[in-house]
């Protein structure tokens, strides 16, 4: 994290107070902690959040067990028009995929500054 805030909650108030959308539900997923991450001390974010078996494995999470908790915990409205993914660099990139790989979930997104090259994406 580059400890810049994307000012997140800033921008939804004022659009909420605005009228341009009603209040969302946002689940913001943490980064785990280098010594706790699959590849060890050493970081391989295109391989945990591209289009790879890692990849596949997060967004399995992610759609299959994070989504359905929250949904569950919730009044959410649970339809892909009503969901979307959202994140910076390989996080913009894995919000991108997890809207091309599972439409049936995910009906938006907003890829800030992705990660966009080969072979990140195949």
């Amino acid at each position: 994290w580059s400890g810049r805030s994307w000012g997140l909650d800033q921008a939804l108030k004022r659009l909420i107070a605005q009228g341009s959308i009603e209040s969302p539900i946002v689940v913001l997923i943490d980064n785990v902690a280098e010594e706790f991450g699959p590849f060890g001390l050493v970081r391989r974010r295109h391989l945990e959040y591209g289009d790879t078996p890692f990849g596949d494995s997060y967004l399995q999470f992610i759609c299959e067990e994070l989504k359905p908790h929250v949904d569950k915990q919730f009044r959410t409205l649970t339809g892909p028009q009503h969901t979307a993914s959202m994140g910076s660099s390989m996080a913009g990139l894995c919000s991108f995929l997890a809207m091309w790989k599972r439409p049936n979930v995910f009906g938006n997104c907003a890829c800030l500054s992705p990660v966009f090259q080969a072979p990140l994406i195949l």
